[in-house]
């Protein structure tokens, strides 16, 4: 894979890295730093939209179809394991993170404020590792990630729009 990369042969690519995320959450991968591993599928959906533009717009192509038919059946019937499967499966296709969404919103209508956050965390953690090409893209599916945000963490209508200015505040680093 890494051989398809260096090509910039990005279908080849984008195919192995699916293989990796379709072994499911079970494989884990070393991160780098000593004794922490993270889910080699994870690893996998971040380095499509790492490797930029040209990596997702193949990853787009070669999945996109399947994706969109998994998204289409869990928002007919609103199942949340359909939801769900369509957002680990397929996280950096558009149907995967309108999956991830959605998965979000059945969380909220709920009650499941943690389910929502756990769902809108995965497109944080999608957009924070994204290349820098990408960010224009990923603007917003960002906006819609944080109002959902804050409609999870304000207790109050009324609150909304303060948790709004806090969750878009600068972090200091």
């Amino acid at each position: 894979m890494d051989a398809a990369v260096a090509a910039k042969d990005w279908g080849t690519a984008v195919r192995g890295l699916q293989r990796i995320v379709e072994m499911g959450p079970e494989l884990v991968t070393a991160t780098g730093e000593p004794g922490v591993f993270e889910g080699a599928s994870i690893v996998a959906s971040h380095r499509v939209v790492r490797l930029g533009a040209a990596s997702l717009a193949a990853y787009e192509q070669e999945l996109g179809g399947a994706a969109n038919e998994l998204l289409a059946a869990g928002a007919t019937l609103r199942d949340p394991t359909r939801l769900a499967r369509a957002a680990e499966r397929y996280l950096p296709t558009v149907a995967g993170r309108r999956a991830a969404l959605l998965l979000a919103d059945l969380a909220l209508e709920a009650g499941d404020v943690d389910g929502a956050l756990g769902a809108l965390e995965r497109l944080e953690d999608l957009e924070d590792v994204a290349a820098p090409d990408l960010k224009a893209a990923f603007a917003p599916w960002r906006e819609a990630r944080l109002a959902r945000v804050a409609v999870a963490r304000a207790r109050t209508a009324a609150a909304l729009p303060r948790v709004r200015a806090w969750l878009e505040a600068p972090t200091k680093a």
